[in-house]
């Protein structure tokens, strides 16, 4: 059984950690992960190794494709520091060098996996990710920085990880969106709902932006900043 999903703060997503903790039968199972990342893999194939084990499952392999960045930063700007984020994008050259890339990756990887092989575990910022989490940097600072920029005025006992989810108080929608329900219809958590012809989020959120990406108002970059600005769904942190 291969195991692939994309990486988020350096660890797999919260829906598929709970689909792996839900896997039963994995004590004789040939299990491997694969990590998409943008920045860096981070821990997350140990993570995943991690939650395997908990249900008796032996991860044998692990690997990381560096693919397109599909995430929103700060923007930056003098206004609204850190209350403005934008979907940051690459170089369509680069794109496609990345993607290039990945499929080589993914050939020898098929090759790997067919061959029955083990030994392979691919991961990245060990020192720092390993330091932060001993630290409790997430949980002191993380934690509190991003709820803040995303307008969570109720403190939660939920750790860093999980508290993701309520990120969405920070989306909003502006007069581009036509109402089409695209967003909700492609939302892996079911966490957008169409009110009165806009949508709404329920604080359910698993952070991957597909409300953001598959949204057919969203304006293509025209400032050669490499950048998206004023999409019609868009997440901006520290709104309210």
């Amino acid at each position: 059984m291969v195991v692939v999903f994309p990486v988020q703060h350096g660890a797999p997503p919260l829906i598929v950690e709970r689909f792996v903790r839900k896997l039963t039968g994995l004590e004789d199972r040939y299990l491997v992960g694969i990590c998409t990342y943008g920045d860096s893999p981070g821990l997350a194939i140990e993570y995943l190794a991690k939650a395997l084990e908990s249900r008796d499952g032996n991860l044998v392999a692990g690997f990381a494709v560096h693919m397109p960045h599909n995430y929103i930063t700060p923007s930056f700007a003098l206004r609204g520091f850190l209350s403005s984020f934008v979907l940051r994008e690459i170089a369509d050259q680069k794109q496609q060098a990345l993607l290039a890339d990945s499929k080589k990756r993914i050939d020898a990887i098929s090759e790997f996996v067919n061959a029955r092989k083990t030994g392979t575990f691919e991961t990245g910022s060990r020192r720092s990710t390993r330091l932060s989490n001993w630290l409790g940097l997430e949980e002191r600072l993380g934690k509190r920085v991003w709820l803040k920029v995303a307008g969570v005025v109720e403190p939660t006992e939920l750790p860093f990880l999980e508290s993701r989810q309520l990120m969405d108080h920070g989306f909003h929608c502006d007069q581009k969106c036509n109402g089409c329900g695209v967003c909700s219809r492609i939302c892996p958590a079911r966490d957008i709902e169409i009110v009165d012809a806009k949508p709404a989020w329920h604080h359910r959120c698993e952070q991957c932006f597909a409300c953001l990406q598959w949204c057919p108002e969203e304006v293509p970059p025209s400032r050669g900043d490499g950048v998206r600005h004023d999409e019609a769904v868009a997440p901006r942190l520290g709104s309210h």
